[in-house]
């Protein structure tokens, strides 16, 4: 079970990376992370969100939560480990995401 968890995480940790990378800087097939991008930033007018959705720090944010809620459901977790596996996916792929920027 302890095995399974840790697969999942590793897993998980390289689909929030790849998942914030290609929404954040990407076209994407039939440029649908640009569209998606472009229907947000002309949606909104606040700069926090027009810069958060071109950042994959930022995104992986977002992505990390999803990721961990998935898990807490697929392991049945006790409810704090969300809060904890969303900051763990969160920060090892932003660690992975600054990996590839040096």
């Amino acid at each position: 079970m302890v095995n399974d968890l840790w697969i999942s995480l590793t897993v998980a940790t390289f689909a929030v990376y790849r998942l914030s990378r290609m929404v954040a800087l990407e076209e994407g097939p039939f440029d649908i992370f640009l569209n998606l991008r472009g229907f947000l930033y002309n949606r909104f007018e606040q700069q926090w969100v027009r810069r958060g959705i071109t950042c994959p720090l930022c995104i992986s944010f977002y992505v990390g939560l999803l990721a961990a809620v998935i898990l807490y459901f697929i392991h049945h977790l006790e409810w704090y480990a969300i809060l904890w596996l969303w900051l763990a996916l969160s920060g090892s792929a932003s660690f992975l995401y600054k990996m590839e920027q040096s």
